[in-house]
């Protein structure tokens, strides 16, 4: 069954922080992202036959979602372990990550509520772990995998 957030939550309009589109890459991120890049062309370069350009564009589209993710969550590629790093240690690798728990600290503060969206599902469990952390609230998370009961 499909509905509208409309039909089952009466939300308040939808606010967006400019300062989160601006932020940087750490430089962490900066290094694994031209790593990502440049193995990408070299890899691409070696496709030929009559099936390279539907390999290229299937190559195209896993390194945008592998680069979008690395963003996102930059201890996913082995950099350290997400689950283990505390709130400071996963700041230094993420400044999305850290405008995010400093999003939350205002909010916890003033006794407000949110919603965090996410596609990637290995970063649910970090976030639930440091909203946790940040506001002493267990959160829960609701995706593909969460039962409903009729």
């Amino acid at each position: 069954m499909r509905r509208l957030k409309t039909e089952v939550a009466d939300l308040p309009p939808k606010t967006e922080d400019a300062a989160c589109r601006t932020l940087l890459l750490s430089p962490t991120q900066v290094a694994h992202y031209q790593r990502l890049v440049e193995g990408f062309w070299r890899t691409v370069d070696t496709f030929s036959g009559p099936s390279a350009g539907a390999r290229r564009n299937a190559a195209v589209l896993g390194q945008l979602h592998k680069l979008r993710l690395l963003c996102a969550d930059p201890p996913s590629y082995g950099i350290a372990d997400p689950l283990s790093l505390s709130r400071q240690e996963y700041s230094k690798y993420s400044p999305k990550m850290a405008w995010l728990l400093s999003a939350l600290d205002r909010i916890c503060a003033l006794q407000e509520k949110a919603i965090i969206f996410t596609e990637f599902r290995d970063l649910q469990r970090t976030l639930q772990r440091l909203v946790a952390e940040t506001c002493r609230v267990r959160v829960p998370i609701v995706n593909g995998d969460t039962s409903v009961n009729p």
